[in-house]
């Protein structure tokens, strides 16, 4: 992985409520899938030259079961179309649809909203 995006993607939370929410009974079940879920959007996140020094950028997905986008990509943070926010945008729009394993399959409801930080700071 390119270590420049590594540390584009601060934080990940499950679920719209923060990252209490789990995806699996246990901690490092739940930090499994954002791990997976941060390495796949890392991989299709390129900032634009714009964006670089810009504020973080949060954006909401919703998923289908499967992994796909139930909807278009939502921008939480301000202003909504300032560069970091539309590379966000265009990163989780391009890695869909996401990768989810198996385990985490019956634990649908914890994940089908999932919130991502941007930060380019």
């Amino acid at each position: 992985m390119n270590r420049r995006l590594v540390g584009l993607i601060a934080a990940l939370a499950l679920g719209p409520l923060s990252l209490a929410a789990c995806a699996t009974p246990t901690e490092g079940g739940r930090l499994a899938l954002i791990r997976i879920l941060r390495e796949q959007v890392s991989r299709c996140y390129v900032p634009l030259v714009q964006a670089r020094g810009a504020e973080s950028a949060k954006i909401e997905m919703r998923l289908n079961p499967d992994g796909s986008l139930a909807g278009p990509p939502k921008v939480l943070s301000t202003p909504a179309d300032s560069a970091a926010a539309r590379a966000a945008v265009r990163a989780v729009e391009r890695c869909a649809p996401f990768k989810i394993p198996a385990a985490f399959a019956n634990h649908y409801s914890t994940w089908k909203v999932v919130q991502i930080i941007f930060d380019l700071s």
